[in-house]
């Protein structure tokens, strides 16, 4: 680790599918519009590796239909994969239609 780098910290970040956060450098946190990650004790990388150190397969956090709704003004495919692990088959193929599917079973 570079020992001059900012310090980072970890906050909430639900479109990251594999791991649930994201690093940003600690002077741009503002609890305002940030939550930590609950798990901030774990060790910080430099920005190459942000999110991916520590975590072998099956570390993904379930998400809600509540949560995967929170995503749909992101990434259509993120959000759609998101929708597809908490439907399933019943998936729809178009947004407004995940939307009304997630909504239904929130």
């Amino acid at each position: 680790m570079d020992p001059n780098a900012a310090p980072t910290v970890r906050i909430k970040y639900p479109a990251n599918l594999r791991v649930g956060y994201c690093q940003i450098p600690e002077a741009e946190f503002d609890p305002k519009i940030h939550e930590r990650w609950e798990d901030d004790a774990a060790p910080s990388t430099d920005s190459a590796g942000a999110g991916n150190e520590g975590h072998g397969e099956g570390a993904e956090t379930a998400l809600t239909a509540a949560q995967v709704l929170e995503m749909a003004g992101g990434n259509f495919m993120t959000f759609k994969a998101a929708a597809k692990k908490v439907l399933g088959d019943a998936c729809p193929d178009k947004k407004a239609e995940i939307i009304e599917a997630l909504k239904a079973a929130a």
